[in-house]
């Protein structure tokens, strides 16, 4: 049944019964391409690449590059630098192929890069990023100033006695601005739905989670499935990653009065009691992780507006009956 004629199923029933990475933040003169490398490879191993660097302004400019270590900061896939005196790890292995480079007014070039790791590199997760910044290093290598600066990252695994370990902190359906994480409901007059996942990495390598989460009815009817990591988030060691999915449609306005309300519940219909089931997937062995989670959606302004036509409809059949009976009784005097 489509959603369609569920909805007018719901409002027929009711008239009957007279009663739902991850950058980091690019500055608006420059662009670059990609904006992530994800490498997996073995102690010992090279490899190379170039990044695509767009000056957009209308001015030469002149970018010097730089690469910083960093680690997970926060849930939401922020990064955390550190300093750029600390030469240790991927921050040594990864080399930009020119230390500075100028572009004229809307000129685009490609920048190699070159990770050659050791042989005795240990087996897990590195992260990096090389820096595009508009103010030169200091004679001590670190950048001063203020000025335009982009960051691509890079993400890479090394092979060995790697440990693959994830764990579930909490799943659970959130509304208002999810982009702060949201409020924890268990109500909702409409949908869409918006499904937090928040997973812990306890391993020594990142993981992209995979999988569904399978939306049911409380008759065990099937409603929806979606994409348990639609961004392909990605989890550096530990850190805890919140995760967001959306049943439903998604460019609704707020619920900003009683019209818009009512226009929401009908576009975004659902009525009852559901049971979200997520199932993820992730590392190279597949292991899987289970969660769930209920809520209720009731669509209470159509209830209003369906309950009001009803009560009009029965009064109105009332006092058509009794003006029958009143015209009935005068005919017969």
């Amino acid at each position: 049944m489509s959603d369609f004629r569920f909805r007018l199923s719901f409002v027929f029933c009711g008239l009957l019964l007279a009663t739902s990475v991850c950058f980091v933040r690019p500055a608006s003169a420059l662009t670059v391409s990609p904006t992530i490398f994800d490498e997996t490879t073995n102690p010992g191993s090279s490899l190379k690449g170039t990044i695509t660097l767009t000056n957009e302004t209308d001015a030469p400019q002149t970018y010097y590059t730089s690469v910083q270590n960093f680690v997970a900061e926060g849930e939401d896939g922020r990064q955390k630098f550190l300093s750029e005196t600390d030469k240790t790890g991927l921050a040594t292995w990864l080399k930009p192929g020119v230390p500075s480079l100028s572009l004229k007014a809307g000129e685009s070039r490609d920048v190699s890069w070159s990770l050659d790791l050791p042989s005795s590199a240990e087996p897990g997760g590195h992260y990096a990023a090389v820096f595009f910044s508009t103010q030169p290093p200091s004679e001590t290598g670190v950048t001063v100033g203020i000025g335009a600066k982009l960051g691509v990252l890079f993400l890479v695994n090394v092979n060995g006695e790697v440990k693959e370990n994830a764990v579930i902190e909490s799943f659970r359906v959130t509304e208002g601005d999810s982009a702060f994480g949201g409020v924890q409901t268990s109500f909702l007059s409409h949908i869409p739905a918006d499904f937090e996942l928040r997973i812990r990495n306890q391993g020594s390598v990142h993981l992209k989670p995979s999988g569904t989460i399978d939306i049911q009815s409380i008759f065990g009817r099937k409603a929806a499935s979606v994409n348990v990591n639609p961004l392909d988030s990605k989890i550096l060691p530990n850190s805890i990653r919140r995760v967001r999915s959306v049943w439903g449609p998604t460019d609704l306005s707020k619920d900003t009065g009683f019209v818009q309300g009512l226009k929401n519940e009908w576009r975004g219909f659902a009525f009852g009691r559901y049971t979200a089931k997520a199932q993820v997937e992730y590392g190279l062995s597949k292991q899987r992780l289970d969660a769930t989670v209920s809520f209720w959606v009731f669509p209470w302004r159509l209830v209003l507006v369906i309950g009001g036509f009803i009560l009009l409809l029965v009064l109105s059949l009332k006092a058509y009956n009794r003006m029958v009976i009143s015209s009935a009784m005068g005919k017969k005097r």
